[in-house]
């Protein structure tokens, strides 16, 4: 019985940390365009900040309308309704039961259409495309998602999209260099998004619950997509030589890697496998943007 109350311990404590954690698919993106951009004539501060609040608040409305979508993560086609049960977006416990998180998401959204208004003003339309099609993808995220279109829908919203929205806001360039850039960030949260939404299957072992059928392919070749990928944009000059520091978030990776190769982990250890890819997405993306101030 001990045992079980410390295992439920550890597990929530890892949902938790997730919860807060989740918000590096968004950060990441803003940290590289922002190193990548720093220093530019056209570089601008009071941008930097309201583009990444625009990312973060466009993010806080896919989970909403996720969480409202779901039942309250509930449905039964919720791939992930069992594992990570009780989470939650923040702040959820505060609004009204019933359509809250419906009310929430919309708020967000209307504040990032106030974003959205500002950048048009100052840049013209472009920037509305950029913000139409994040908008998107925040409205139509759980619909995608239990279709089973998760990772690719994940891949192109923090990876190229939101790349290529900050870098635009900062450079004033619409250009292919902030995709090419985007390529190992929007691998390694794909991984996050897959481990996070997975079609597991949950089986007792002894008394244990115990994680198999994940597809361990995909992720190994994410993860070599990712790294190999660093060296290649420094040879195409997208990333300064420097920014090879990135791959010595490496070993975070095959760490993962290490843990999910068990094809019966126990639920809290995948759990804080889940809590190290988000590691390895943030510290990848630090020391390849570091690179660009060296």
């Amino acid at each position: 019985m001990n045992e079980k109350i410390a295992a439920n311990d550890k597990r929530s404590t890892a949902v938790l940390t997730i919860k807060f954690m989740l918000f590096a698919a968004t950060i990441a993106p803003i940290l590289l365009a922002g190193a990548m951009c720093f220093g530019r004539e056209s570089f601008g501060v009071l941008n930097y900040l309201l583009a990444a609040a625009g990312l973060v608040t466009g993010q806080a409305a896919g989970d909403y309308f996720y969480y409202f979508f779901t039942k309250n993560h509930t449905l039964g086609t919720d791939a992930h309704t069992k594992i990570f049960a009780g989470w939650r977006p923040l702040f959820t416990s505060m609004l009204p039961k019933r359509r809250g998180t419906l009310y929430a998401g919309i708020t967000c959204l209307l504040i990032d259409v106030a974003i959205g208004y500002y950048f048009f003003t100052r840049f013209g339309a472009t920037i509305l495309y950029f913000a139409a099609a994040g908008g998107a993808m925040a409205l139509f995220f759980t619909p995608l998602m239990l279709m089973g279109f998760k990772e690719v829908v994940v891949f192109i919203t923090f990876g190229p999209l939101s790349m290529s929205g900050i870098f635009y806001v900062l450079s004033h360039e619409v250009s292919w260099i902030p995709v090419l850039a985007s390529l190992p960030l929007g691998c390694l949260i794909t991984i996050v998004a897959y481990l996070k939404g997975a079609k597991l299957r949950v089986a007792n072992d002894r008394g244990k619950e115990k994680v198999v059928n994940l597809n361990r392919t995909l992720l190994t070749v994410l993860t070599f997509v990712a790294y190999l990928a660093i060296p290649a944009l420094v040879w195409l000059k997208v990333y300064h030589p420097w920014s090879l520091a990135g791959m010595l978030a490496i070993p975070v990776s095959l760490n993962v890697l290490k843990v999910i190769s068990n094809r019966k982990s126990e639920i809290h250890d995948y759990l804080w496998a889940v809590v190290r890819s988000i590691i390895a997405l943030l510290l990848t993306t630090v020391l390849i943007g570091a690179g660009f101030f060296v």
